[in-house]
Parts: structure tokens; sequence; C-alpha cells
């Protein structure tokens, strides 16, 4: 009896693994969609570019161009290191994205560089106060789609009690695959260290 429950057992735990396995293209998907949100947008105060990566600012200028708000605000304070070789002086995240703006169209004078930050946290309290200082009420937040979660979170922690409206924009010519995203070892780290790094805010932050 006993080893006909093992037998059992055993089949039931292959079976599943099989089933896990087969199932993949199914639920996989699930995990990294789970880290993307993106609202119907309407018109805000300000756009605000998490730094920096290209396709936040290519989106963030189309947002522009749309008229859904009259400024943009760049974060960051992390030198980007290769930049500093080819320049010769320190180049910041949030500098980096204003060129990005400025080449994409967005006149200088509708940008606000927030250099500081070298985290999603900090940037987002950069934002609050530079948002508070100068009374703006709305936002619409752009980064890339796998890390849309985290600025959502983050965002709604920093503004609590304040009358701040924040609408979430994940820029949508971004290389990342929520499909297969298991499948390619960049889009494989990028999951895997949002789903830490949302751990981590939640536990030490929030």
């Amino acid at each position: 009896m006993k080893c006909r429950r093992r037998l059992w057992f055993l089949f039931g735990a292959v079976g599943l693994v099989l089933l896990t396995v087969q199932s993949r293209n199914t639920w996989l998907p699930l995990i990294a969609s789970h880290l993307v949100v993106s609202d119907s947008l309407g018109p805000a105060d300000a756009i605000v570019v998490f730094a920096a990566e290209e396709e936040r600012a290519r989106h963030a200028a189309r947002l522009y161009h749309r008229h859904l708000a009259p400024v943009i605000l760049v974060t960051g304070g992390v030198p980007i290191r290769s930049l500093e070789v080819l320049c010769q002086k320190k180049v910041t995240g949030a500098e980096f994205t204003a060129a990005l703006l400025i080449m994409a169209g967005v006149p200088r004078s509708a940008i606000r560089v927030l250099p500081v930050g070298t985290s999603t946290y900090e940037e987002a309290d950069a934002v609050r106060r530079f948002s508070t200082e100068n009374r703006l009420n709305s936002l619409i937040a752009v980064s890339s789609p796998y890390h849309m979660r985290r600025v959502r979170s983050t965002l709604h922690h920093v503004f609590r009690g304040t009358p701040m409206v924040a609408q979430f924009s994940p820029a949508q010519d971004s290389e990342f695959n929520v499909h297969e995203w298991w499948r390619r070892e960049k889009d494989f780290i990028r999951v895997t260290n949002e789903y830490m790094k949302l751990a981590y805010y939640h536990l030490a932050l929030f």
C-alpha cells in the first residue's frame, strides 16, 4: 500500500512538472505583464521621465508633442561613465535624458532637470519636492514597461497625503518582450531584478 502511494505521488509530481513546462507560454508572460502599468492619459501639469533610457525619452517627447503637459521633469543623479569619457565631464542620467528630449524636438525651456537620485525612490522623492515647491497637482510618469509597477508604488507612497494625481505611461517602443522575456538574458535579468527590488521596497521603504 505504501509503495502504491509513493508511486502515485511520483506520477503526480512528474505530471505536474510536465504540465508546468508545457504550459509555460501561457503563465510565464503573466509574470512580466504584471510589472506593466498603463493608464488612459489625460492632460497633466508635467511629464516625469525616470532616468536614463533612450526609449523613455522618446516616449515622453511624443506625449509632450501631443500637448498632454507643458513641461517635462527629468530625474537621475548617477553619472553615465561612457559619456564622461567622451565628454570629459560628468553627465548625469537627468542631463542625458534632457539631451535626448531636445534631440526629439522638445524645447529646452520646457525641460526641468533634477540631477539627483541614485534609485527610483530617491528620484521620486526629488519629484515630490519639486512638485510641492511649484504647486504641481498632476503628473504623467514615464519609464520602461518592466519598471512601471515599482514607479507607481513609489510615487503613490511619496505623494501619500497630497492632492497629487499620477498617471502612468510605459514606453511604447520598448525592446522589452513581455511574451518571451525568459528567452532573452537581458529581459530575464530585468524581470527578476524588478521583483527583488519590489520586495525590498515594500519591506524596507514603504
